[in-house]
C-alpha cells in the first residue's frame, strides 16, 4: 500500500510520528522526507498522490492558517478518487472544516 501524507510544514514533527506508525504497513510519501532537490515540487507531489492508495490529511490549527497547499493536495486526491482520511487535531473546531464530522471521543 502507498500512503501520501498531506500537512502543513509547522506540523512536521507530528507527520514523522504518523509516518513511523504507518511505515510498517506500506510505503509512505511526504514532501519533507522524499523531496529530491532540484525537482519541481508540484509535479512530484501530484505523482505521489496519483500513485497512492490512501491519503492522510493532517489538519491542525496551523493547517487552517496555511491551508493552500494542503487544499491543492486534497483537491487532487479527490479528483483521482483516492481514499482520504482526515486526521483532525483537538485544536480544530468543527466549524473550521469544509465537511461535517463526528467527534468519536470516549466522553
Amino acid at each position: 500500500m502507498k500512503v501520501f501524507i498531506s500537512y502543513s510544514t509547522p506540523d512536521l514533527g507530528l507527520v514523522y510520528k504518523i509516518a513511523q506508525h504507518v511505515a510498517p504497513h506500506g510505503e509512505v510519501f511526504f514532501w519533507d522526507k522524499d523531496k529530491n532537490p532540484g525537482t519541481e515540487s508540484w509535479s512530484t507531489i501530484f505523482s505521489w498522490l496519483d500513485q497512492s492508495d490512501l491519503v492522510l490529511a493532517v489538519i491542525t490549527e496551523r493547517t487552517l492558517s496555511r491551508a493552500m497547499a494542503v487544499g491543492q493536495e486534497i483537491g487532487r486526491a479527490k479528483a483521482k478518487e483516492k481514499l482520504i482520511v482526515p486526521l483532525v487535531g483537538p485544536d480544530v473546531q468543527a466549524a473550521d472544516l469544509g465537511f461535517k464530522w463526528n467527534n468519536l471521543s470516549a466522553d
